[in-house]
């Protein structure tokens, strides 16, 4: 806002404080400035019988809470300043009003009645049924009907009215303060209001207390309220008088606000009180979550992210968030199911949920809420959710949904705070950052074909045995998991993608994996640095899929392994047990890890050549390896009966091998089996990751290429020259590894057939139908529509009556599938009742059909 010669142009930061609080306490405030002296538009000597302005200026701000602390009304903050030069003596501050209840009805005000609660009221208990916290109720002012009957509209239950001063104090030029109570309330007919401002102030303002018109119930008033105005109430309530010099200010804050009934009116004259002296601020629900929705023939599916459970009321200082509450409007947020109602059997403004998803913690069940005085669901320890479908509606129906976060019991100031959830918007189109939302249920649009995406992303490049499986993204089966979603997200848009792999290091040592998907046709990033691969967990919902790794890790976790004899009717038998389970990681480095060997090795294998499969050749002439004895105090080489290869470079490697017990040699020819040979030692084999070079090692601990230790057993083991023994490794992902996916967009090419199932629903329509939300304007809707279209509207006497384009522009667009005609013509007026024909064209596909009008 921008007031020139007034205020500095407001700013995000530059929204002027209240005089209550620091900072915008309510959830919606307005501020504004007027002035009397305006050479123009002022009180003016000429305008005002020669009486000039007073010389203020009012800057007011109006404060409106939309929590259970407040929604009933709005508090109005005055702060007068004397800008003139002269002192304005004998100064009143209040308010004029002509309060009604209600408006509705034919001279309904004619019979209201109206009460005074006074600072300290002796008459209090006479006045009011409920008295608790009377302190809170002092300069409080009720309007009443009293026959609490509205004819033609209640036959009971009419709102009760009332207005509060919460503060009246002067600020002196030295420095002080002077606080006032209400000093005057006058109450009289509307006819009968003073005709001059002389008047006003001789009549109205000095007065004082008016004495009731009533001393002893009116006769008249169901309510039997002795002390009592009336009936037709216009009121003065003000306070003073004052002196006020030039530059001193006063401020004025007051109250006006409603009840459902006298107890429901109290409760809110109390909380008003307790809330201005709260510097203006209530204790808050939990923030609200966001919102979508993805619509299909019948139903809907609701899905909200979980921002709600990570807010701090900034009152308590406290994260009290219990659940999500589920509301469904079919009047446009007139009302939001089933009115829940208090003890008293009296409506109030709560309504029963569809769904209501809480944390399982053992907080559930029914809690008596103070204000209003209902029991509220704290839900069934179900567990938190963040969708719902919905498959109770109407196709073409506008329906609005709500999802509210809700808190538990909390405290504020040693007092307790009874639950508390967010509003529902007022206007579910006005955002699409908030928690409520609008839909119209539809099938898809006639022509639609679906994308399509490959079940498994392809991978083009790297060794990586994981397989990128691609889940179909279908909203109404998700289980979704909290993160921030739109219906666009579910729907195949024809881009391609790209995954790739980083490891970054940490400190000194500690390294970071982590994968990253790139959409490639945008240059977007939808995935970013995500260090899962193992947990299977679907997070991600790309563009109609969801991405998910199937073998996926970060390290070599597992391996298999088989044997294959160099002729099938030969026995043979290797007795393999597996990596060492006595290395921390399965390496010759983790092994000596765990011993006092000194010095260690510096170093292992990283997984790229840990990740490579082994292949054991026996041959005739074998290979040399280097031997470890149990405590490495024999390091000399030894004879194998088999060569180590690499499988996947196809070549060979160097080995180690360590014996736990006894010494060579480690094989001998088997007396039993001809030409086969078996082991005479249980030993570790490792594979060093070098090319073969027959030479031995010198120590246990520099070469850093010694990778797993290779457990075999003697017992059983029958070998033979030509004999293969393989293990394999599931290969990690590692920096290298790339796997590409390419999709096919929806696609909406309207072909022969596609329009047949056109139809217009209500048919006939009969003076009105389902789809109506506003008063006198009608709608009938054409249904199964293409994506864009054109439908013209003929009378039976071939007349062009409307012509209507289907797309997201249209007035009367529902949706992809569904366009609605208010039933008037292309000069708006009203078509007459008759037989009509319309006529729809896409893509030269056409579609004729009639619509029969009744009135």
């Amino acid at each position: 806002m921008y007031f020139p010669g007034i205020e500095p142009e407001l700013g995000p930061d530059g929204f002027p404080d209240a005089p209550c609080g620091l900072g915008v306490q309510a959830d919606r405030e307005a501020y504004f400035v007027v002035t009397d002296n305006d050479p123009q538009e002022g009180n003016t000597f000429e305008s005002n019988q020669g009486v000039g302005p007073l010389n203020v200026r009012f800057d007011v701000w109006v404060l409106n809470y939309s929590s259970t602390f407040g929604n009933d009304g709005l508090i109005f903050i005055q702060k007068m300043t004397n800008v003139g030069k002269d002192t304005l003596k004998d100064l009143y501050m209040g308010i004029a009003g002509d309060p009604d209840a209600p408006e509705q009805g034919g001279a309904e005000w004619t019979d209201d009645m109206a009460l005074l609660i006074t600072e300290n009221d002796p008459h209090i208990a006479e006045k009011l049924v409920d008295t608790s916290d009377a302190h809170l109720l002092g300069n409080f002012a009720i309007v009443y009907d009293r026959d609490d009957a509205v004819e033609g509209y209640l036959t009971s239950g009419v709102g009760w009215v009332g207005a509060k001063f919460l503060d009246l104090t002067k600020f002196n030029s030295d420095g002080t303060d002077s606080t006032y109570g209400v000093s005057t309330f006058y109450t009289f007919e509307y006819s009968m209001d003073s005709q001059s401002d002389a008047q006003a102030y001789n009549e109205q303002m000095t007065h004082g207390i008016q004495t009731p018109h009533h001393i002893t119930p009116y006769e008249y008033d169901s309510f039997q309220k002795p002390y009592s105005y009336g009936p037709d109430i216009t009121w003065v309530i003000a306070g003073g008088p004052m002196d006020v010099a030039p530059g001193e200010q006063v401020i004025f804050t007051f109250a006006d606000f409603v009840g459902i009934n006298e107890t429901d009116l109290t409760r809110n004259a109390k909380l008003f009180q307790s809330l201005y002296d709260n510097n203006c601020a209530t204790p808050k629900p939990p923030n609200q979550p966001v919102v979508q929705a993805a619509v299909d023939k019948s139903k809907v599916v609701l899905m909200w992210d979980d921002r709600s459970e990570f807010s701090l009321d900034p009152v308590t200082g406290k994260n009290a968030f219990q659940g999500y509450r589920v509301y469904r409007s079919t009047d446009r947020g007139n009302t939001w199911g089933t009115v829940i109602t208090d003890v008293n059997g009296d409506p109030t403004d709560f309504f029963k949920p569809l769904a209501i998803y809480d944390y399982d913690d053992n907080v559930g069940g029914a809690h008596a809420m103070t204000d209003p005085r209902i029991y509220y669901n704290l839900g069934s320890n179900t567990g938190l959710k963040y969708s719902f479908v919905d498959n109770n509606i109407i196709n073409g129906y506008e329906y609005w949904y709500a999802v509210s976060a809700y808190d538990g019991v909390d405290d504020w100031a040693g007092a307790p705070v009874d639950p508390m959830e967010n509003p529902k918007a007022k206007n579910a189109f006005y955002s699409d950052d908030d928690n409520t939302i609008a839909i119209v249920a539809q099938g898809k649009a006639a022509g639609y074909t679906g994308g399509s995406v490959p079940e498994t992303a392809t991978h083009t490049s790297g060794e990586s045995d994981a397989v990128l499986d691609l889940i179909p993204a279908d909203a109404f089966t998700l289980d979704f998991l909290g993160d921030s979603l739109s219906p666009q997200d579910f729907k195949s848009k024809g881009y391609s993608y790209e995954a790739t792999f980083n490891q970054t290091i940490v400190g000194d040592t500690a390294t970071v994996n982590s994968w990253n998907m790139v959409n490639t046709s945008t240059g977007d990033t939808v995935v970013a640095n995500d260090t899962d691969v193992e947990s299977g967990q679907l997070k991600y919902v790309v563009d109609g899929f969801i991405p998910v790794f199937s073998l996926g890790s970060w390290s070599v976790t597992s391996f298999d392994s088989a044997k294959q004899t160099v002729n099938s009717d030969t026995a043979g038998a290797i007795l393999f047990s597996g990596i060492n389970s006595n290395s921390n990681d399965g390496t010759w480095a983790g092994f000596v890890e765990n011993t006092p060997l000194d010095p260690q090795p510096s170093d292992r294998p990283d997984s790229d050549l840990l990740q490579k499969d082994i292949e054991f050749r026996f041959t005739n002439d074998g290979s040399i390896a280097t031997y470890f004895n149990a405590t490495i105090t024999v390091i000399e080489t030894v004879e194998l009966p088999f060569e180590v290869w690499s499988v996947e470079d196809n070549v060979q490697i160097n080995a180690v091998i360590y014996m736990a017990a006894g010494s060579k040699p480690i094989y001998e020819e088997d007396a039993e089996n001809p030409s086969h040979y078996k082991f005479t030692k249980n030993f570790f084999v490792m594979p060093v990751y070098e090319d073969y070079t027959g030479v031995g090692m010198a120590d246990y601990y520099t070469n850093t290429n010694i990778g797993w230790m290779f457990q075999f057993n003697k017992n059983e083991t029958l070998f033979q020259p030509g004999d293969i023994f393989n293990v394999y490794f599931r290969n990690p992902l590692l920096p290298g590894d790339v796997y590409n996916i390419t999709t096919e967009a929806d696609d909406y090419t309207v072909t022969e057939g596609d329009l047949n199932e056109i139809v217009v629903v209500p048919n006939p329509y009969n003076a009105t139908s389902v789809y109506e939300h506003i008063a006198f304007i009608r709608e009938v809707q054409f249904m199964g529509l293409p994506e864009q279209c054109l439908i013209r509207i003929f009378n039976t006497a071939g007349e062009l009556v409307q012509v209507i384009k289907h797309d997201v522009n249209s007035p009367g667009y529902r949706g992809p599938s569904i366009e609605a005609w208010d039933l008037r013509t292309y000069n708006n007026q009203e078509v007459s009742f008759g037989v009509y024909v319309f006529h729809v064209i896409s893509n030269d596909q056409e579609f004729t059909g009639k619509l029969a009008v009744i009135k």
